[in-house]
């Protein structure tokens, strides 16, 4: 007996889902879903509602699990860019956290009044750096306004609210 053709609907969800994964990941790059990130949850339902009906061998439903886990668990974590590590680094934050661990997380990143202190043209858009004991505010450039993260600190030092700005 001679080799059975692949299933024509298993090519149809591979290119689906090649084409729908590439899209994902270039907006991914670009700090796309950093804007709101259940939109990622939604693009990954529109994607399952569409390849459903096509789901009819095990090989095309393995493309399409192996789509959606690199979707919503691994491309978050992916670091294509410094912009894009900000935000992995930003969310990696914890309320609870005391300072030091949060200066050790975001490191690689510019802290306001500590590791980077802005010009007097950069004053003007950019946040003023705040006291260190009650706040920190880190960016992941500074060129232009720019993404920022603000750590709130209470009285013992330790993190008691996170807001992370998109530009």
């Amino acid at each position: 007996m001679g080799r059975r053709k692949p299933d024509v609907l298993f090519w149809i969800v591979a290119a689906y889902s090649l084409v729908v994964v590439a899209c994902v990941s270039w907006l991914d790059a670009w700090c796309f879903f950093e804007f709101w990130n259940p939109l990622r949850w939604g693009v990954a339902a529109i994607y399952l509602t569409l390849a459903l009906p096509l789901l009819s061998s095990k090989p095309s439903r393995a493309v399409v699990c192996g789509s959606l886990i690199w979707m919503l668990a691994l491309l978050p974590q992916m670091r294509w860019n410094h912009a894009k590590s900000f935000y992995v680094d930003a969310r990696r934050l914890e309320l609870g956290m005391e300072s030091a661990e949060v200066r050790k997380i975001m490191a690689p990143h510019l802290e306001l009044g500590a590791t980077y202190h802005p010009t007097s043209e950069e004053q003007e858009w950019l946040p003023l750096p705040p006291d260190p004991r009650y706040a920190m505010i880190f960016i992941h450039c500074a060129i232009g306004w720019t993404d920022h993260c603000e750590v709130r600190l209470d009285a013992g030092g330790r993190v008691r609210n996170i807001h992370i700005e998109k530009d």
